[in-house]
């Protein structure tokens, strides 16, 4: 028998009575807390409550939460979630776990958890919810630079989702994630093209903060090919809607691709503007979304040559990141911190960092941050004279991108070893 509110009894009522005080005040309770009393009270809700609420709630979960945070509410829960009888909403509970595996770059274990949606879907036959777990593991291989993985299981979704409805938001997603993937590979023709499709479903079906959403998309394939001034015409477009709408994570996104654009073009002034008006938004919040911007500051400075200002940014990135204990954040920052120690002399404090590094991502096995270890150890050995050692280190670093097809990351670790070469002839 299907669940329903026209139930009758005291304690019944009482608890109903509760879930609708709960609805109205959700904005000021804690986000755990309205996933456990929901969890608890499945059986006082509609399918259609209890499984729209578990979505918003999860949704919620990631902006209210750092990465450590959400893995240790997991565990809190996992055993709670077996009990749980709406299909769609353990979907939506288990994707936690999937995301959190992901962001952990935890990805053998990311991609398992994944396969284990896309088996509910198949076993319970909905469609929907295989489709739900395929979008979840392109996310994995994207992360691992696996883009024709990506495609493939993307290909599988805009099946499932063209057979269900060609309005679906999620093949509005899925074409803009092929698009992505597209350019990473550095097939612009190819990503370009999805984009267009993603648009104009967009433009028919969306709302203007999906559109938002796509010149977003826009300006990031942009990006990647080497066009930043159309790059950041797209982030403008973009930023346009978001103030609109005023949605603060749209509005910090935009302003952190018009940042990269205003960076590429040497628009290095622009560049910092924008990225600090990014960092007004998160309104002295110190987590790894704002440490982030840090990170970037500190590459626009290191790039100027100003490195004591780049260090500073970092070191404050490095600072939060220590506070969140958010390990893989740390090794990105202290990537970038060992740059700037290297151009003022430091040597030893560089070394110390770029090992820190090699550790995390080893363990992670993220092969593009491998790579980008080794780079810097490269600079490292450039910078002491150790010209085969710093040639060395950085072909091994090439390997990696070749294989990622990460073309734009490529060219730059080109010029990197032209330039070791350059200054062994100094």
């Amino acid at each position: 028998m299907r669940r329903t509110l026209c139930n009758t009894g005291w304690k019944r009522c009482f608890i109903l009575a509760l879930f609708y005080s709960f609805q109205c005040g959700i904005s000021a309770q804690n986000v755990k807390d309205s996933i456990i009393f929901y969890i608890e009270n499945e059986a006082f809700l509609t399918d259609g409550q209890y499984d729209t609420k578990m979505l918003q709630f999860t949704e919620a979960l990631f902006s209210e939460l750092n990465t450590k945070e959400i893995g240790e509410f997991y565990s809190q829960i996992e055993e709670d979630i077996d009990s749980v009888v709406n299909i769609l909403a353990k979907t939506y509970l288990k994707e936690i776990n999937c995301a959190f595996l992901s962001n952990s770059s935890r990805y053998e274990e990311a991609e398992f958890c994944c396969k284990s949606i896309i088996e509910i879907g198949i076993r319970n036959d909905r469609a929907d919810i295989e489709a739900y777990g395929l979008q979840d593991l392109s996310y994995v291989y994207n992360h691992q630079g696996r883009y024709t993985e990506q495609l493939e299981v993307l290909s599988r979704a805009v099946d499932i989702w063209k057979e269900r409805d060609v309005r679906s938001e999620y093949l509005r997603l899925v074409m803009q994630l092929k698009a992505e993937s597209f350019s990473y590979m550095g097939m612009f023709d190819s990503s370009l093209h999805y984009m267009a499709e993603a648009e104009l479903l967009e433009r028919d079906y969306g709302d203007s903060l999906s559109l938002c959403n796509v010149y977003e998309k826009y300006s990031r394939i942009y990006l990647e090919k080497g066009d930043y001034s159309k790059s950041y015409e797209y982030g403008e477009k973009g930023l346009q809607i978001a103030r609109v709408r005023n949605s603060k994570v749209r509005i910090q996104t935009n302003f952190m691709y018009m940042g990269y654009s205003a960076f590429y073009i040497g628009r290095y002034n622009q560049a910092i503007e924008h990225e600090l008006k990014a960092l007004s938004i998160y309104e002295g919040a110190r987590n790894s979304g704002s440490s982030t911007v840090y990170i970037r500051l500190g590459r626009i400075y290191n790039s100027i040559e100003d490195y004591e200002q780049a260090l500073r940014y970092l070191k404050e990135a490095e600072s939060i990141l220590i506070e969140v204990d958010y390990n893989i954040g740390l090794a990105k920052a202290r990537t970038e911190i060992a740059y700037s120690q290297i151009r003022l002399g430091n040597y030893e404090g560089a070394f110390n960092n770029i090992e820190f590094s090699r550790k995390v991502f080893s363990e992670i096995e993220d092969e593009i941050y491998l790579s980008l270890k080794q780079r810097r150890m490269a600079q490292l050995y450039d910078a002491q004279e150790l010209c085969d050692l710093g040639i060395d280190v950085q072909d091994q670093a090439i390997k990696i991108l070749e294989t990622a097809y990460k073309k734009g990351s490529l060219a730059t670790a080109y010029l990197e070893k032209a330039n070791i070469f350059n200054n062994c002839n100094r």
